[in-house]
């Protein structure tokens, strides 16, 4: 009697004594168990590869697009709502509009004539965007002329907005 390692439950087992086998086909032979040994390794192996490969992909776009959306706030956006914004918008007792622009949470609040100020995610439906390209007669900013944003700095709003609105806390 020859003694083979099922590969139905991996333990040694007598020709036709296989409990896990299917009923009447007993163990597997030899040639048996190397095909289906070697066709399921190749099966689990490219299941792996295909899993770690999708999931390195997605965590890899994630951190790019959080990182580039972090470093745009950091680097243009926030000097940006510093220079132009937060003098009628920084929370003090000026605040204008009942709008405060010093931290996402307030944007994400709005303000007495909108709470669509910030969509994280949709600039075009984010007043913060819209209103700095002066399209919409009642919302420019910032009102005067001179401080308008350019056209240049009106886009590091938009794509900053698209990538989340990431606002770091200031401890990182």
């Amino acid at each position: 009697m020859s003694i083979n390692r099922c590969t139905i439950c991996h333990d040694a087992a007598a020709e036709n004594d296989c409990p896990a086998a299917p009923a009447g086909t007993g163990s597997l032979d030899d040639a048996q168990q190397s095909v289906l040994g070697a066709g399921a390794l190749r099966m689990a192996t490219i299941a792996v590869v295909f899993g770690i490969l999708a999931s390195t992909l997605s965590a890899q776009d994630d951190a790019d697009t959080k990182t580039k959306g972090d470093m745009l706030f950091a680097l243009k956006v926030k000097p940006l709502l510093k220079q132009k914004c937060f003098a009628c918008h920084g929370g003090g007792e000026t605040t204008e509009g009942d709008l405060i622009l010093t931290g996402r949470q307030e944007m994400l609040l709005g303000g007495e004539s909108s709470d669509k100020v910030l969509i994280p995610g949709n600039a075009k439906g984010s007043l913060l965007y819209t209103s700095t390209t002066r399209r919409i007669a009642d919302y420019q900013m910032p009102p005067k002329e001179a401080d308008r944003l350019t056209e240049e700095q009106t886009w590091l709003l938009r794509d900053w907005i698209d990538a989340g609105a990431p606002w770091p806390s200031e401890q990182d």
